[in-house]
């Protein structure tokens, strides 16, 4: 009886014991582990900090240049201190519908930053966040993406028939707007496919002619719909095109950004081909197949550190083939579906990917997945989308990275 008498006592005192108070959450980590990516600083992409769309942060003199389209809030553009996050200035006097549908369509040169969506450009001031310039192509006629050369913006107007049976490849100093028509493509002249230019990429010939290489994504509608893929190359110097390279891709479909140029090589990703192409003896090098579900070459872009030439299909693998020969040289898996585009830094690649919602570090000498993280916000109620996305910047003075997702921008230190 004594021993019952105990057991309740002992029970009672037991039950009213209070519990170990849990441990405080660290500011901005809501409980996960985030050790390997220490958080400078996060700034809402939205006042209320609700969802939010962005496309690729950029960098600017230590500074970060981002956006935000919140829903039913207006689209916005920012330039961030890149060591406090403290907003310097904001800009959104858009003339139409504003946007930046893909990466391509943003860009840097000296104090300028370019944006474009498809028929309209700003070019803003990035001392003073002023517009410096704005242009509306007439009845919108106008290809989405913009590309920087020798210190103009190019830009592709169309005539107004839809599909278009003709594109004009122009340019514009950035300083001031002048559109100045570099070359003409006619829907007659390639089979009644409608032209759809992408780039270009300039390349210095070993005759030191300035030719510009420029991707023509054809497409013909109608009941025997067909794409083709052709290769441009028009001489600046002497104002004539110098070669065309036809139906360079099987798949008759391509990744839009420009082509990468090294030497006289030119690297272009078709949507299941990867093509190195002799731009002396305007024929193949090598070409690199990706017949593998998922493996589709649309969405990243390549990148080249010495020899290896870093490609990253839209399924989880991730390549290095010698960018001499096409000989692989690594590969690996689990590292990310629907990537963005990677950047390259103290011998990785850094990208985020859509489809897990991970900010991934691949090594380049050997294709280690050296650290994937996802965001600090994953799994938090309040942000139930939130999953990096959409590319990062880097800051490789401070050895920060940016990177947002859909609620933040965040930057975060990169481990040593």
């Amino acid at each position: 009886m004594k021993m019952v008498f105990y057991l309740s006592m002992l029970i009672m005192a037991w039950a009213c014991k209070k519990p170990e108070p849990l441990s405080p959450t660290p500011p901005g980590t809501n409980g996960k582990d985030t050790s390997l990516l220490q958080m400078v600083w996060k700034v809402p992409m939205a006042p209320d900090e609700r969802q939010s769309q962005g496309r690729q942060p950029l960098m600017y003199k230590g500074d970060l240049i981002c956006n935000s389209a919140p829903s039913m809030n207006g689209f916005s553009i920012w330039r961030l201190d890149g060591k406090s996050g403290e907003k310097k200035w904001s800009w959104n006097d858009f003339g139409g519908t504003p946007s930046i549908p893909y990466n391509n369509h943003q860009l840097i040169y000296e104090d300028k930053y370019a944006v474009n969506n498809n028929y309209e450009t700003n070019v803003i001031d990035f001392e003073t966040g002023n517009l410096s310039w704005q242009y509306l192509v007439p009845n919108k006629n106008g290809h989405p993406g913009i590309t920087e050369v020798d210190g103009y913006i190019y830009h592709k107007h169309t005539s107004t028939s839809w599909p278009a049976s003709k594109v004009y490849l122009v340019r514009s100093p950035f300083n001031n707007v002048r559109w100045d028509t570099i070359f003409t493509l006619y829907a007659d002249s390639i089979d009644g496919y409608s032209p759809f230019i992408h780039g270009p990429t300039l390349w210095m010939s070993p005759s030191n002619d300035s030719i510009l290489v420029i991707q023509n994504r054809s497409w013909k509608f109608g009941s025997n719909q067909d794409g083709q893929i052709d290769l441009y190359g028009y001489n600046l110097s002497k104002k004539k095109v110098e070669f065309v390279m036809e139906d360079i891709e099987p798949t008759g479909n391509s990744n839009v950004l420009p082509p990468v140029i090294e030497d006289n090589r030119v690297y272009v990703l078709g949507n299941r081909n990867l093509h190195c192409i002799d731009l002396v003896k305007r024929e193949f090098i090598w070409q690199k197949g990706f017949p593998g579900s998922g493996h589709h070459l649309m969405l990243s872009n390549l990148i080249i550190d010495g020899n290896r030439l870093i490609v990253k299909p839209d399924n989880d693998a991730i390549y290095a083939f010698d960018k001499y020969t096409g000989d692989l040289l690594w590969h690996t898996f689990e590292a990310g579906h629907s990537p963005s585009h990677m950047q390259f830094y103290n011998g990785m690649v850094f990208y985020t990917a859509e489809g897990d919602g991970k900010l991934f570090a691949v090594r380049t000498a050997n294709g280690q997945i050296v650290w994937e993280e996802d965001s600090p916000h994953d799994g938090d109620r309040k942000y139930t989308s939130a999953a990096f996305q959409n590319g990062v910047a880097i800051n490789e003075e401070l050895g920060y990275i940016y990177v947002h997702d859909e609620y933040f921008m965040m930057c975060f230190k990169l481990p040593e």
